[in-house]
């Protein structure tokens, strides 16, 4: 007989299937209450779990195990069980399809029983195993041959919805190779889940910061940070000192002022948007340049990847004249705007021109008022040349 695994190995299914016998028991006098401790991924890895030459399960599957306990009256009790399987699948932008329908032999649960990938590998003592004969075993051959093309031309499982359906049976007889279609009138126990692969490389996340704009302004010290992505992410703001040359020496040359996560046992937040908040490790302060990363978290069954946006920066200040001069100088063209731009170009840009002394037209001094004015008329007379001088004083 073929163990599980030699049936299903390369499909990947029995790493799916076990993922779904989980502690739930019917209501019934004898029961069997069954759960599996493992990891669920955004990417999986299927040669990390199969030997797609010899269709096998490895034995050496980190993190995944599976308790099975019986009772009689809310007792621990030794019994003979065996396992129905049904597997459908739906693939990205496609119908749910089902791949297999399976019966395991007959095996013993003395009290509560520990099943390992090592045991449903066929490896040495393995006693787990599909039955053989008319009515045990069921599969859609042809969805069987495209899974495998797939897992042939990609190491990754393909992205979709994976269903598993698992009863925990009273056993045919105790005789672990008993080739009789077992009796679905009793279940003992199950359960039904489905699960998710996401992506089938972590390149498929793209993280865009739609909010703020590189090189935004603002005046207040709890600006809000907007993204695009699906998946969880982590918001990272650094601030960006005279001595960096570009953002990534911000990033990566001192401590962060955040850094929130929405993912984790408790994640810091929800959604695709996050206001600056009052219990951040350092809070914004006024004629400064901060830059902000937000990274897309992929995890796989090797490791956790993070796809990160282009790092924008933007800065908090109260400086009026100059904004109004970034804004005006930056749209109006000639030798004027290459001069102001030259001047105010990264990272010099990032820092705000402390004021100086007040603004004067042919000797009279005018406020902030009067300078916007000015700016708007100019910037109405495309025929005016416009120079600008620089003093050091």
């Amino acid at each position: 007989m073929k163990c599980i695994i030699n049936r299903i190995a390369l499909l990947g299914i029995i790493v799916f299937a076990t993922l779904i016998l989980c502690s739930s028991a019917y209501a019934q006098r004898d029961t069997v209450q069954a759960a599996l401790s493992i990891q669920m991924y955004d990417v999986v890895f299927i040669t990390d779990f199969i030997d797609i030459l010899k269709q096998e399960l490895l034995p050496n599957v980190a993190g995944m195990s599976l308790y099975l306990t019986s009772k009689r009256d809310g007792l621990p009790v030794d019994r003979w069980v065996c396992i129905y399987i049904e597997v459908r699948i739906q693939l990205r932008g496609e119908s749910e399809k089902e791949l297999i329908r399976a019966y395991t032999n007959n095996f013993k649960v003395i009290g509560t029983r520990e099943l390992s990938a090592k045991e449903f590998s066929g490896v040495g003592s393995s006693e787990i195993f599909i039955r053989d004969g008319s009515g045990n075993y069921w599969e859609d051959k042809d969805l069987r041959k495209r899974l495998e093309d797939m897992a042939a031309k990609n190491p990754t499982a393909p992205p979709g919805s994976y269903a598993v359906h698992m009863e925990v049976l009273p056993a045919t007889s105790e005789n672990p190779h008993d080739r009789a279609v077992p009796s679905r009138s009793v279940i003992l126990g199950g359960d039904e889940k489905r699960f998710t692969v996401q992506y089938s490389a972590a390149d498929e996340v793209f993280v865009e910061i739609t909010d703020p704009k590189n090189g935004s302004v603002f005046n207040n010290l709890a600006p809000t940070i907007s993204w695009t992505s699906g998946a969880p992410v982590k918001v990272s703001v650094y601030e960006a000192l005279p001595t960096h040359r570009s953002p990534q020496d911000a990033l990566s040359g001192g401590n962060p002022c955040l850094v929130r996560n929405s993912y984790g046992d408790v994640p810091d937040f929800v959604g695709t948007s996050l206001t600056y908040p009052p219990d951040a490790q350092r809070q914004l302060q006024q004629n400064k340049a901060y830059v902000i990363l937000v990274e897309g978290r992929v995890l796989t069954n090797r490791n956790e990847i993070f796809r990160p946006s282009i790092p924008f920066v933007f800065r908090i200040s109260d400086d009026k004249v100059g904004q109004m001069l970034d804004n005006f100088l930056s749209a109006f063209s000639g030798s004027a705007s290459a001069t102001y731009s030259t001047l105010r170009e990264e990272p010099s840009n990032w820092i705000a021109w402390s004021p100086y002394g007040g603004m004067t037209i042919d000797g009279s001094t005018i406020t902030e008022t009067d300078l916007q004015t000015l700016l708007n008329e100019l910037s109405q007379k495309t025929e005016i040349t416009l120079q600008l001088g620089v003093e050091n004083q």
